[in-house]
């Protein structure tokens, strides 16, 4: 049985509950992921998000001057939402979307995509799968390739414990929910992505009705 069958359960019921209505043309409500959206795309660019969701960045960095655009997710429902998205947005023969997870990766030739989008995914896989997305960014993105990579914030072990997520292994923690959550410190991010990638920018992007940090790390493909 797949790990994340429960958080493909999980993701689903959020997605059920989403207004579809959604203008890509619009900015979204947060700055600094406009701003790095913004840093992301180059006119005419080819582009792959893994972790889609419901499309939404991707749908953006369309309507911001992105060509083509692949988007994968393990949630149907996000897939579903996704479609409708694209559907309505007149761009969806600009997109495919995909149902699945790492497996659907070594489809991708080498060097296939120009960009990549990485958003509150890396931290929430079991640790080797992180790696192992990481490593296949690295393979199909270009050499000198963007990506716009969004992680949760490090959170104090105590307050996981407050939160009843229970423990699974060093750092990593399993949500009463079903979702991993990989609780990365500063330094531990910094060792998992130099190998790959060279860092051009850290950003803290504040939700504030969810009283949450999130990190922002524009990247380069080595």
């Amino acid at each position: 049985m797949s790990p994340y069958k429960r958080t493909a359960v999980f993701w689903d019921q959020v997605f059920q509950d989403i207004d579809t209505d959604f203008d890509h043309r619009e900015s979204l409500s947060i700055k600094e992921i406009e701003e790095g959206l913004d840093w992301l795309v180059d006119d005419g660019c080819s582009m792959i998000d893994y972790g889609c969701g419901d499309g939404k960045l991707l749908l953006r960095c369309i309507a911001k001057g992105s060509k083509v655009g692949v988007g994968i997710d393990i949630s149907p429902e996000g897939i579903k939402r996704a479609k409708e998205l694209a559907k309505t947005n007149d761009v969806k023969d600009q997109i495919d979307l995909i149902e699945g997870g790492l497996e659907t990766l070594s489809a991708f030739d080498e060097d296939e995509f120009d960009s990549g989008i990485l958003s509150n995914i890396v931290d929430n896989l079991l640790p080797q799968d992180s790696i192992a997305l990481l490593e296949e960014f690295n393979r199909v993105i270009k050499p000198g390739g963007k990506i716009f990579l969004k992680l949760n914030d490090h959170v104090d072990p105590s307050q996981l414990e407050e939160w009843e997520a229970k423990k699974v292994r060093d750092d990593l923690y399993k949500e009463e929910s079903g979702l991993f959550f990989w609780n990365l410190k500063d330094e531990k991010v910094l060792d998992l992505l130099e190998k790959h990638f060279k860092i051009e920018k850290r950003v803290d992007v504040e939700f504030k009705e969810e009283s949450q940090i999130n990190r922002l790390y524009y990247l380069r493909n080595r």
